[in-house]
């Protein structure tokens, strides 16, 4: 029987996940696009104006606004794709197949990983940007100590952001192609 932790952790089991491509959309792009948008934020900080963060006019809000949408479009998502009645579904994907443990995976498999995978992460961003609205008010440092963890901040959030964002459209593209082949051999049976 699996423990209480592989449970709760099971959807991260899509980090596994081994495609040369994949590892640009969890990882390199994410990873920089945080770096990027971070130093933007903190230069702008210093050199204009307070950007708005943590307020609830803030980026972190806006953030939070969205993951109350997308946690329920990454259920729907998966929910779909695990009933979705096709055979090609459960055919391993063309080109180089994700793969996981040497598995090669089918595309319903990768997909419910993937949509499991964004569920978690919406929830965990979520809460992470709630209780950064909450608890950021309560921290008082010198304008050094203050730019230097709004900064480590941004990096961490926006890493998870980003691998949210990118990781999306990865699955959205996968679930077009696949609709669209589908509709193309239905137009030429007819």
């Amino acid at each position: 029987m699996a423990s209480t932790t592989q449970i709760v952790f099971s959807p991260l089991s899509y980090l596994k996940i081994k495609q040369p491509q994949k590892r640009w959309f969890d990882y390199i792009l994410p990873i920089l696009l945080s770096i990027f948008f971070s130093f933007i934020i903190i230069y702008c900080d210093i050199n204009y104006k307070n950007i708005e963060l943590f307020s609830d006019k803030g980026i972190i809000n806006i953030i939070n606004n969205l993951t109350q949408i997308l946690s329920g479009f990454y259920l729907t998502s998966m929910a779909a794709i695990a009933t979705f009645p096709n055979k090609d579904m459960d055919k391993v994907m063309d080109g180089i197949p994700p793969k996981i443990d040497n598995k090669d995976l089918t595309r319903r498999e990768f997909l419910i990983r993937l949509f499991g995978y964004l569920c978690f992460v919406c929830i965990l961003l979520y809460f992470i940007g709630g209780l950064s609205i909450y608890f950021f008010d309560f921290v008082i440092l010198s304008f050094t100590w203050t730019k230097i963890i709004k900064f480590s901040f941004c990096i961490f959030y926006f890493l998870i952001f980003f691998n949210m964002l990118l990781t999306t459209f990865m699955g959205l593209y996968f679930l077009i192609i696949k609709i669209n082949k589908e509709k193309t051999k239905l137009d030429i049976d007819d």
